[in-house]
């Protein structure tokens, strides 16, 4: 686990994560997943390695990147489609699922973060500038807003869009 924990802190993480994808899949079966094909996306695989190179080099950012699209896999199998409804919840509980093994390397409070991370990237998404005050109230209640954001920018979202929220946070 601790080279799994080197690798994510590298600034060519990307790269690494191919080059030990045996002892990374070794380590979280559940991660294979992502190599699931599925008709009409993209690689999963590809995207995920991309989005942890490209948020900061920050253990709960890169953890959650490396989790976030996790869920897609499920949701495809059981919608039989090309959409993802609530692959973000689903990638948040298989993430909690996979946190025991993480108690060495990662305190509980840093788990949680990442679930939350995990939970909400999809809801910044759907941010816009006519969202009330007490809908962004209530979103800086369940999460830390400015590391979803990173996430969310990471994984190829708006990010003037993105901008404009933490400008409003």
């Amino acid at each position: 686990m601790k080279r799994l924990q080197e690798i994510m802190l590298d600034c060519q993480v990307d790269s690494l994560l191919e080059k030990e994808r045996a002892h990374v899949f070794e380590m979280i079966p559940d991660l294979q997943t992502l190599t699931f094909s599925m008709l009409g996306t993209k690689d999963l695989w590809e995207h995920t390695k991309s989005v942890c190179a490209k948020v900061p080099p920050d253990v709960v950012l890169r953890w959650a990147a490396l989790f976030h699209d996790i869920g897609k896999p499920v949701v495809y199998r059981t919608s039989k489609g090309s959409t993802f409804p609530n692959h973000a919840m689903i990638g948040a509980e298989i993430w909690m699922d996979n946190a025991p093994r993480f108690h060495k390397i990662l305190d509980q409070s840093r788990i949680h973060r990442i679930e939350d991370i995990i939970k909400y990237h999809m809801v910044v998404l759907l941010y816009t500038p006519s969202w009330g005050n007490k809908a962004i109230s209530s979103l800086k209640s369940y999460c830390d807003v400015e590391s979803v954001v990173k996430l969310a920018k990471a994984d190829g979202g708006d990010i003037d869009n993105l901008n404009h929220l933490l400008r409003r946070i």
